[in-house]
């Protein structure tokens, strides 16, 4: 600023003072990031001071900006952003989904020419095999009718890796049925068929 005085016979004289403006703490701790267990991921804070992340489990640092988190559960950290006009916060939650996990079903038993619907939990991208027989290889709920007792292996593969499970479906034959006896007899009388 600057400031000019005058005084009653006209003279003046001008002098200047500055003022600093210091900008108020901005911390900012990134998006929420998915990581497998036993994978690692990098935070990505940012602000203007000095940096303390919060808690410190599985950091790398806790006052850089960029620390490595490793970490076996979901968590939520803290980054404080301190300057010299005070301190302001900002959260990322870093989430570890569990392990695929998948289950085929129970075994199941069928005659030949019929048919059984596989019935499978679990979540993510499935795979099956042998694709014999299935109505569909990709699905979570195929349709089986195999010719022969098959042990369908199911494959679920999602971010942090693959899980497996298998099932049965027995196929039992039809039944041999002959039928013996005299096939020809007059009005009265009685055949034993066998």
């Amino acid at each position: 600023y600057t400031v000019t005085g005058t005084d009653a016979s006209s003279c003046s004289n001008t002098t200047t003072y500055s003022v600093t403006v210091n900008p108020m703490p901005i911390a900012n701790a990134g998006f929420n990031v998915s990581m497998c267990s036993g994978s690692s991921t990098t935070l990505n804070g940012t602000g203007n001071g000095t940096y303390v992340w919060s808690p410190s489990t599985g950091l790398s640092c806790t006052t850089c900006a960029n620390p490595t988190a490793n970490y076996t559960a979901t968590i939520t950290y803290t980054l404080t952003v301190t300057n010299s006009c005070g301190s302001t916060n900002s959260s990322v939650t870093v989430t570890t989904p569990a392990l695929p996990s998948v289950n085929a079903g129970l075994d199941q038993t069928i005659c030949i020419g019929g048919n059984a619907t596989i019935t499978t939990s679990g979540s993510g991208t499935y795979a099956w095999s042998p694709g014999t027989g299935l109505s569909n290889t990709t699905i979570a709920n195929p349709i089986a009718n195999p010719t022969s007792s098959t042990n369908y292996t199911v494959t679920i593969t999602d971010i942090c890796g693959t899980a497996s499970d298998s099932v049965w479906i027995i196929v039992n034959p039809t039944p041999t049925v002959t039928v013996s006896g005299t096939n020809t007899i007059c009005n009265g009388e009685s055949t034993t068929l066998t």
